[in-house]
């Protein structure tokens, strides 16, 4: 680090708020000497790598650098492959294949968990995958080990790395070709399962959680109700029931990511006829007047009623309409 700056934790180091200028030992000189601006971004990259430019050139001024400047030298450096641009984050050195650096990220991170490295070290490593897996889908056997991985660390690491299981499992979806269901039989559908098994692991214990965690967690979950050959229907009707209890406790903030979960689960009939009868269950067992109304609110959003459309009537015969006194 470059002498008149100092850093107040380890846990902040990825923001610009955790280095301030340290006047002890700040150059009083008006004008910078000439270099000396792009020697502290291309140091400044190093130790920060991800950051936008205004959080850039926010902790360059702090130390005495002017916005114009730092922005020509961040310029100068890519000009000559030193700092690269992406997604509106620099980066260190040249970013070619987004691919490549996501996945040596990938193994990075493994390696660091796997030691005995502290805890902050741990989380400054995952918070890093989290930004950088944005550049690309992480895919490979390293994010499946990684996934696997996550339910042993910290809850703060855990949290940290929802944004790469997020992306991870994603990209396994996306991976797999339309049509494929139990009987694929290829290596992507092996492989999206195995995504699916370990990340679902990642979220479960989030998918309560009323904040940013929650809301990550379901929308993980989300991306299995378009691939039901994937996932299954028993597991997604699990998740369906989680997601109902979650509604009848009070929710996830708005607009809710666990009512999408049952929206997009319940549109096929088969899944639709499973669900329905947990709700008013859940409605019949109501501890409160106000969890009923939570759970009434829940099937008007679902519009699911108590009694089966006419169709339905003609093919099974017609549904007892549980108490709701």
């Amino acid at each position: 680090m470059r002498r008149g700056w100092i850093r107040l934790s380890e846990k902040s180091q990825m923001r610009p708020g955790n280095l301030v200028f340290n006047e002890a030992h700040a150059m009083t000189v008006k004008r910078k000497p000439n270099g000396e601006t792009r020697e502290f971004v291309a140091d400044f990259l190093e130790s920060h790598p991800g950051l936008t430019g205004p959080e850039i050139v926010g902790a360059g001024e702090v130390g005495g650098f002017s916005r114009p400047s730092i922005m020509r030298d961040l310029q100068a450096l890519r000009a000559v492959g030193l700092a690269s641009r992406a997604k509106g984050r620099y980066w260190p050195g040249s970013i070619q294949a987004p691919g490549a650096a996501v996945a040596s990220e990938v193994g990075k991170v493994l390696a660091i968990l796997q030691s005995n490295r502290a805890t902050e070290a741990k989380l400054a490593a995952a918070e890093q995958l989290a930004r950088e897996s944005s550049l690309a889908p992480p895919v490979s056997a390293a994010v499946i080990e990684l996934l696997e991985m996550v339910p042993n660390q910290s809850t703060a690491i855990r949290f940290a790395l929802l944004a790469v299981v997020q992306r991870a499992v994603r990209a396994a979806f996306e991976g797999v070709p339309e049509g494929a269901g139990e009987s694929g039989g290829r290596t992507s559908v092996h492989y999206a399962r195995r995504a699916w098994g370990a990340g679902r692991n990642c979220i479960d214990e989030f998918l309560s959680d009323r904040g940013d965690a929650g809301t990550m967690a379901w929308n993980t979950a989300c991306l299995a109700t378009d691939h039901p050959g994937i996932a299954g229907d028993a597991e997604l009707i699990e998740l369906a029931r989680r997601a109902i209890a979650v509604e009848a406790d009070g929710g996830v903030r708005e607009p809710s990511p666990a009512i999408a979960f049952l929206t997009r689960a319940t549109r096929t009939e088969r899944l639709r006829d499973q669900v329905r009868p947990i709700v008013f269950e859940r409605l019949e067992f109501a501890k409160s007047g106000e969890e009923k109304r939570r759970i009434l609110r829940l099937v008007e959003k679902l519009d699911i009623g108590p009694m089966k459309t006419s169709n339905e009537v003609a093919r099974t015969g017609p549904a007892r309409a549980p108490s709701t006194s």
